[in-house]
């Protein structure tokens, strides 16, 4: 491992000190945390009902998946970032990572980005023109990317909802707030009985706020806008944005975080496949990439980790995330400083401002 991380700090400060189109896309997925990743619905709702949950029909089960999604919005909004997510966040901070690419839902990017802003600005999935209805922030638009870092959630955001039965041709996505929605009790992991709590969307059917011959279109179920809940085809301009951003003449580095890799070559249609493995093996003839694997993540499961030493500039490794950026920055601190100012720095700002609490004391 110390070879790539030196490889990748390398080629980091290279592009620092290089031309200022010059950029480094960071892919990202649920192995970047060792805190369980977010679950599909049959898991949660097997899980409910092993604990004597009653669930009849679809209505019930939304209740339970939205009460675990709501939990995983709320939490990752507003605690204080893993170490690993930290030094994702630092790497923007410091115009070393200028595009984040992520599989993953949770709000951690979101919040860090909130909270204790880059100075040179971010912007949500940027694919919409300069016409076009963002729906709430969830779209950027492309015209407005300029120097700003990107943020590209392919498979969808916990921090937004849409309902899950429409006749339009584009969900009507919109923002959720910054506190719990549909809770009664104080600590919502606490109960997650079906009878203290009625489905949102179907509050808002009943209630009238709607007129009656749309609640079958739209108003019945509700959800967040993630790939559990919504085809992955929905989310297909924000893939198609992201293999752009790939593709550009200017990236000069990919750096690929415990994202899965898994990918069925014989099966194109299998929905667990990560439509970003064909293009990453494809740009790693020409591009750098560097395959970070946690190693907690089942490498025989990785497509991408098994073809990417095929290529070109493709670099595999498996280790935990947390001790392999932390090198990188450790031999960013040789590079760029000559010692270990930068590494001890950065420590220090962790731990001062954001495990102390004081960037995430929690919405007002």
């Amino acid at each position: 491992m110390p070879e790539k991380t030196e490889e990748i700090a390398e080629i980091l400060k290279a592009v620092r000190d290089g031309a200022p189109t010059e950029k480094v896309v960071m892919v990202v997925g649920d192995g970047i945390a060792p805190r369980p990743a977010i679950k599909p619905r049959p898991t949660y709702l097997e899980y409910a009902r092993s604990t004597g949950k009653l669930i009849n029909g679809v209505l019930d089960e939304d209740r339970i998946c939205w009460r675990y999604y709501e939990t995983e919005r709320w939490t990752s909004g507003n605690v204080y970032p893993e170490r690993t997510h930290y030094y994702a966040w630092r790497l923007c901070y410091e115009n070393l990572v200028h595009c984040v690419v992520t599989t993953n839902y949770d709000l951690q990017f979101e919040s860090m980005f909130h909270k204790d802003p880059l100075p040179q600005g971010t912007i949500l999935n940027p694919v919409a023109s300069d016409s076009e209805y963002r729906y709430e922030g969830f779209y950027g638009q492309k015209s407005q990317i300029n120097d700003k870092v990107q943020l590209f959630k392919i498979h969808g955001s916990l921090g937004f909802a849409s309902f899950m039965q429409s006749n339009h041709p584009e969900p009507l996505i919109f923002k959720l707030p910054h506190f719990l929605v549909g809770f009664p009790k104080k600590n919502p992991t606490d109960d997650f009985a079906l009878s203290a709590h009625d489905y949102l969307g179907h509050e808002m059917a009943v209630a009238g706020v709607v007129h009656p011959s749309l609640k079958s279109d739209r108003c019945e179920r509700l959800g967040h806008f993630i790939d559990f809940n919504f085809p992955r085809s929905v989310f297909s301009r924000l893939i198609n944005g992201a293999y752009e951003t790939l593709n550009s003449p200017d990236v000069k580095l990919v750096l690929v975080v415990g994202f899965t890799g898994y990918y069925d070559p014989a099966n194109a249609a299998d929905p667990f496949n990560e439509e970003l493995v064909p293009v990453l093996l494809n740009i790693a003839d020409r591009v750098p990439v560097f395959y970070l694997l946690n190693s907690s993540q089942n490498p025989a499961r990785s497509y991408l980790y098994a073809q990417l030493p095929n290529k070109a500039k493709g670099h595999v490794f498996q280790d935990s995330v947390r001790p392999a950026l932390v090198d990188i920055v450790r031999n960013l601190s040789q590079l760029i400083t000559g010692n270990e100012t930068l590494s001890k720095e950065w420590g220090y700002y962790y731990q001062d401002n954001w495990v102390s609490g004081y960037l995430f004391a929690g919405p007002p």
